[in-house]
């Protein structure tokens, strides 16, 4: 499948500065000592957009309290910048950890959450999930807290956020929750919404459970992790933990994949370059991935 990325990046130099109050109105003025930062929009390698400082102050805030102001991604792009937001966008962050999280989905606009760019009290630009009125709480609640994981008002400070129009379906059948731990932190938690933007595979395994969703480990690191991320470590039902060398991570003939079983959970299991089943350890509702960043 061919996808259409496109990437904003946030280039920033100290803290955000807070923007000054316009007389009669919630627009801001830069400060002329405001810490320079910026907001490349690009598409195909192609910077199509700049989101910064003086395009936020062009804009009113759809929503505002004090000096918290949250401005909604569509009002900032709409489908003006050749098209780059559209219905079937998927909005994918970048943490400053390089972490990637989903923002939100298509299904997110049917349940009246839209994502939203905001500075907080702070002066720090945020990517952030929410109904309308209740984005500015979401910032105030959580604005302490570098990530925070609750479905409905995600937030993390941007590096970049991938807008994504070519996503996965995501599954109806799925109810698993991913802990993974990174470079040794943990706190991160995955669910269907993430995987949504992962490539799937419809494969049938050996148990004879029918054709079912899966994803191979190395696209689930790549897509949320990094390139250079892989999985080290797979804990499941009972705490059974399963290793995998980076001999097994690296081999060409065969992958880990997690895929959904009948009561939406995920199972490890391992399939050939031709998609059927091949050796390997299996586990059953895989709960915790291991996932290095500095390892060959």
């Amino acid at each position: 499948m061919t996808r259409a990325l496109f990437l904003l990046h946030l280039v920033s130099v100290g803290t955000l500065a807070a923007l000054s109050a316009c007389s009669g109105c919630h627009r801001r003025s830069v400060p002329a000592d405001a810490a320079p930062w910026r907001v490349s929009v690009e598409r195909n390698g192609h910077e199509i957009a700049v989101i910064d400082p003086a395009m936020l102050a062009r804009f009113a805030p759809d929503n505002a309290d004090g000096d918290v102001r949250a401005w909604r991604l569509y009002t900032l792009l709409g489908d003006g910048v050749d098209g780059s937001l559209q219905p079937d966008t998927s909005v994918v962050v970048e943490d400053a950890q390089g972490l990637r999280f989903v923002l939100s989905v298509p299904e997110d606009a049917v349940r009246g959450r839209q994502p939203f760019l905001a500075l907080d009290e702070r002066g720090r630009l945020r990517a952030v999930l929410a109904a309308g009125g209740d984005v500015i709480t979401a910032l105030r609640r959580d604005g302490q807290r570098e990530l925070h994981q609750e479905r409905g008002s995600r937030e993390r400070l941007i590096r970049s956020i991938l807008l994504d129009s070519a996503r996965e379906p995501l599954p109806t059948d799925a109810s698993f929750e991913l802990s993974a731990s990174i470079d040794g932190a943990a706190g991160v938690v995955w669910s269907p919404h993430d995987f949504a933007v992962v490539p799937s595979l419809d494969i049938v395994p050996a148990d004879g459970e029918g054709h079912r969703t899966a994803w191979t480990l190395r696209d689930v690191t790549r897509t949320l992790v990094g390139d250079r991320a892989r999985v080290v470590d797979v804990a499941g039902a009972g705490g059974q933990l399963v290793s995998i060398s980076a001999s097994q991570w690296n081999d060409a003939k065969s992958r880990p994949v997690l895929r959904l079983n009948r009561r939406g959970l995920l199972k490890l299991e391992w399939i050939a370059s031709d998609g059927s089943s091949c050796d390997g350890e299996r586990l059953k509702e895989v709960s915790l991935v291991v996932v290095r960043r500095d390892l060959p």
